[in-house]
């Protein structure tokens, strides 16, 4: 009995959460802050300069009438997002497609260099994904207010409604509206940190 549970003692299981753990290359004090360098920001710099590599390619041409595949995958990811854009919003949301276009490459990019393995997903933290949905609300909401004004406050109150719900749908859209914010952030971190665990587990079975 004793031996047994000395072998079972012994034995090291590695909990599936350990991919998502924060390493720190280097570490820099400033006041009361500690400015440090760490594996997740270490893979956000990576995908980025690894898509603006792959833009690079895939934006020279050299002369050539047939597209490279670069230049095709390039052509195929900015058509299918601006034609995403111009669905939704119109021509009215063309200005804001460099926006929509580089914060849609930036997500995807970390979510798939996260497959390459021992890669690390930076949007598997909270941190990461709340602050780009914070960080877009913020700028939707001044963005509707620069716009619409003071009737931005519209959408408040679905038209049609009567005027008795209105004290309740009013709550219930804004709690609705504020909620999108958390609601964005988690559902990816909470993607992402379900399905790289779940993939951990199924892998550490063979």
């Amino acid at each position: 009995m004793s031996q047994q549970a000395t072998f079972f003692g012994s034995l090291h299981f590695s909990s599936p959460l350990e991919q998502f753990s924060i390493i720190s290359f280097g570490a820099l004090p400033l006041g009361n802050f500690i400015f440090s360098f760490t594996n997740s920001a270490f893979f956000m710099l990576l995908s980025l300069m690894g898509f603006l590599k792959f833009m690079e390619y895939g934006t020279k041409t050299n002369g050539l009438l047939i597209p490279n595949t670069f230049q095709s995958l390039a052509e195929l990811l900015y058509k299918f997002i601006f034609d995403l854009v111009f669905e939704q919003i119109g021509k009215k949301g063309v200005p804001y497609f460099p926006l929509i276009f580089s914060l849609f490459t930036f997500i995807i990019s970390l979510n798939l260099i996260g497959m390459i393995p021992y890669g690390f997903t930076a949007t598997s933290h909270l941190v990461i994904t709340f602050g780009l949905s914070v960080s877009m609300f913020i700028g939707i909401t001044l963005i509707g207010f620069k716009i619409h004004g003071i009737h931005f406050f519209g959408f408040l109150l679905p038209p049609g409604a009567p005027l008795a719900l209105a004290p309740l749908l009013v709550v219930l859209e804004l709690v609705s509206y504020g909620f999108r914010a958390i609601s964005l952030g988690v559902r990816l971190f909470a993607n992402m940190m379900a399905g790289h665990t779940l993939v951990t587990i199924l892998a550490g079975f063979g």
